[in-house]
């Protein structure tokens, strides 16, 4: 999930890169129990990790080294190294794509799907602070240092107003002012941003309610404030979009969510047993915003194709929603399911889902 940006002159965490030294673990594609991702030798400790919506997983370690794995070379539980231009200090996965972010700001993107993974630099962009890809359209956004956000990218024109080229997207206030953009995220087709006032913007196409904002229009072309934030005034510091629906976290840690609901995505009760009779099926569609109650205080947020995880401000990890060949964690393969505490050998600090695995940072020892 993303950080806040600190200032204008400098961020203390690059987006997405923990505070802390990591390893990975990762689950799904027919195994329950988690198992740790085997690094090339000579890596270092990690600082992200990050899925598409589909099999690419990629990692960042705390030397700037970046490793892709659930690629036709590499499997997700032994990533390969990339070469980088210069140290990457983020990095994140559209559906085949993966986009770094360089320690100057410059950005580089490559083809996952390709035999060799080449990454290319990105014109026309420079002092990025953060940068995400969308789920299933080949679209990339990036944030720069003075909180405005770009979109570029081949996918539906329509969704984000998508050019080839980078393009500065225009977010003003309801007073005219422009917001202040602290973080981004990308769904399937459509966007979030955080400003500095924590309101959410929300853009992009409005398939079943999942932009929240209440509306009916079939696309949201301009970046439009979640009504929530408004009438409310619900305040949120983390966001994360899934393909059709979006997570968000209060400062309290309070879990809100809105868009499409099969598979158990968004259950009004997030604290109900999987138990034979005691689980309680949501397909439930919510155009407007709802607080996910039943877990403890929330830290992080990672919504995917068609399930969902989150961490717990106790380094706990709950995941939910279609169990298909166990990335939810449960037993019950190819079901829907209920949030799970899934058992881990150490405190979760990062969380990322992929369309068929779920792949967690986990602190290390001596952290």
């Amino acid at each position: 999930q993303a950080m806040s940006v600190a200032s204008d002159q400098e961020a203390a965490y690059p987006a997405g890169r923990s505070a802390v030294r990591m390893r990975a673990f990762w689950f799904g594609e027919d195994a329950t129990a988690p198992a740790a991702v085997v690094m090339p030798a000579g890596a270092a400790a990690l600082v992200q990790v990050a899925a598409g919506a589909s099999r690419v997983a990629a990692f960042v370690d705390e030397a700037g080294a970046l490793y892709v794995g659930g690629t036709r070379r590499c499997p997700v539980a032994r990533p390969c190294a990339v070469a980088a231009p210069e140290p990457v200090v983020q990095v994140a996965c559209g559906c085949c794509t993966v986009v770094a972010l360089g320690k100057s700001g410059a950005v580089y993107v490559a083809d996952a799907s390709k035999k060799d993974i080449t990454l290319e630099r990105v014109e026309g962009l420079s002092k990025i602070v953060e940068v995400q890809a969308g789920r299933n359209e080949q679209f990339i956004a990036a944030l720069d240092r003075r909180h405005h956000v770009h979109t570029w990218g081949t996918g539906s024109p329509q969704s984000v107003g998508l050019t080839p080229e980078p393009t500065r997207v225009e977010v003003d206030t309801s007073s005219g002012h422009r917001a202040k953009m602290q973080s981004i995220s990308c769904g399937a087709d459509h966007m979030a941003a955080i400003d500095s006032k924590q309101r959410v913007y929300m853009w992009g196409v409005n398939r079943d309610g999942v932009l929240g904002v209440n509306r009916n229009d079939p696309v949201v072309w301009e970046p439009t404030v979640m009504p929530l934030c408004v009438d409310r005034e619900v305040g949120f510091t983390r966001i994360a979009c899934g393909c059709n629906m979006t997570l968000a976290v209060t400062a309290e840690g309070a879990l809100w969510g809105w868009g499409f609901g099969k598979h158990n995505m968004l259950p009004a009760r997030m604290d109900r047993p999987n138990e034979e009779g005691a689980l309680l099926r949501s397909n439930t569609t919510r155009r407007v915003p709802i607080e996910l109650r039943g877990l403890p205080p929330i830290a992080a947020t990672a919504p995917g194709v068609n399930h969902a995880a989150v961490i717990t401000t106790d380094g706990d990890l709950y995941v939910w929603g279609f169990n298909e060949r166990g990335k939810a964690g449960e037993q019950n393969l190819n079901q829907d399911v209920n949030p799970v505490k899934v058992a881990l050998p150490g405190r979760a600090v990062q969380v990322a889902c992929g369309s068929a695995f779920t792949l967690v940072g986990l602190a290390e020892a001596d952290e």
